[in-house]
């Protein structure tokens, strides 16, 4: 989970970096850390499918500082919640 947020923040860069380090830092090889390094090896960075777009059309949102900020609530929520987030979440967080 966490190296899912890694990946996403950082870029597949990065966690290879990290996961390399990781490696580099054990004591014996760990068979775990080649495994998933190459799990992440081919795989794309979770997308964010709620856009200002879609706040701006179906909540009237105006562009500014407030739509930023119901972004990165929204944001950090589907994060919290592996990458997933409902309409209702989405909802409760735009109406508070």
């Amino acid at each position: 989970k966490n190296l899912w947020k890694i990946f996403y923040l950082n870029g597949k860069s990065y966690l290879n970096d990290f996961i390399n380090f990781k490696i580099f830092q054990s004591k014996k090889l760990d068979k775990k850390l080649i495994k998933l390094k190459e799990f992440f090896k081919n795989k794309e960075a979770p997308k964010l499918e709620v856009k200002a777009k879609t706040l701006i059309e179906k909540y009237n949102y105006k562009e500014g500082k407030e739509l930023g900020i119901k972004l990165k609530e929204i944001e950090e929520l589907w994060i919290k919640n592996s990458f997933k987030i409902s309409e209702e979440e989405v909802d409760s967080i735009v109406n508070n």
